[in-house]
């Protein structure tokens, strides 16, 4: 990760903190839950992102882990690419944003307001990328120095 965007400390315990580049906790997103998806959860309406994503203006960011085989298995679409509608897949996401491998692993996700158009783009590790027009909230992924898993 770069350096001046922050970092992630203690993953792979049930709680992590992001710091800033200077080693500062930042307080909207300390002590990230670390939220298990499978390869065909969506943010909208997922009770998974909890009540941080509903009716919030202002950005949030998760921990995620993915599980591996999410470029073939769970029937969430992919709208858009880097920025995603919360109506797209978010590990099948992470995937063709190059924010994780194949076979799976910690992913960020930070949230936001949606964008009135989601351009098409073309199809990486065998998932289509579609067109999708305006959404209320927007994400992104972001990779995360993990191990592989398995």
């Amino acid at each position: 990760m770069d350096p001046k965007k922050g970092k992630f400390s203690n993953v792979g315990v049930p709680h992590a903190v992001i710091e800033d580049f200077n080693g500062n906790s930042l307080n909207s997103i300390e002590k990230t839950d670390l939220l298990r998806l499978t390869c065909g959860d969506i943010v909208e309406g997922n009770p998974k992102f909890g009540p941080m994503f509903s009716g919030k203006p202002n950005f949030d960011y998760f921990i995620a882990i993915c599980p591996k085989n999410c470029h073939i298995e769970g029937n969430a679409n992919v709208f858009g690419l880097n920025v995603h509608p919360q109506e797209s897949g978010v590990c099948k996401s992470a995937l063709i944003d190059n924010s994780m491998p194949l076979t799976g692993g910690v992913i960020g996700i930070g949230t936001g307001l949606g964008l009135n158009r989601y351009p098409k783009y073309d199809t990486r590790f065998g998932i289509e990328i579609l067109e999708h027009k305006m959404s209320m909230k927007s994400f992104f992924t972001f990779k995360i120095d993990n191990v592989e898993m398995a």
